[in-house]
């Protein structure tokens, strides 16, 4: 075998670095709200102020907007649900420290979210029905440079 043969071979043979195989979670990132439906009720977007949402690898929620950044609370998600799971507690307002219980799917460049207000049980579909108190969001992608 020739020594150019010999290296082809051994590089796709070896494993991968850890660096190039640890990806973040299809969640991680900044998204912009695009729609926001309740109980079956378009709601109306907020205005520039906290329309960014970013969740981090580290389980922080912050929200971001005209040129102010706030604690959103934390997150803890099931990848390994189907759909996935996605659980949000609240760091501040009238919600504070409430646990809102929710699933999510990211498609290409748009984050689905739908949770339970208050006490509810956890969705099991991506919709917000009349008289519900399911809250739907769709996102996009913020892309930074």
């Amino acid at each position: 075998m020739t020594p150019l043969l010999l290296c082809l071979a051994l590089s796709l043979s070896a494993p991968a670095p850890k660096e190039i195989l640890k990806k973040d979670p299809p969640h991680v990132g900044s998204w912009s709200i695009e729609a926001v439906t309740l109980g079956g009720q378009p709601l109306p977007l907020p205005d520039s102020e906290m329309k960014t949402i970013t969740f981090t690898a580290e389980g922080k929620v912050i929200r971001e907007g005209a040129g102010k950044t706030e604690d959103g609370g934390t997150i803890t998600v099931d990848l390994k649900k189907t759909p996935h799971e996605i659980d949000v507690v609240e760091a501040g307002g009238q919600q504070m420290g409430q646990t809102g219980k929710g699933i999510f799917k990211v498609e290409g460049d748009t984050i689905t979210i739908c949770m339970t207000i208050g006490d509810g049980e956890r969705p099991t579909k991506f919709e917000s029905p009349a008289g519900s108190q399911n809250i739907l969001f769709t996102m996009k992608r913020v892309k930074r440079d």
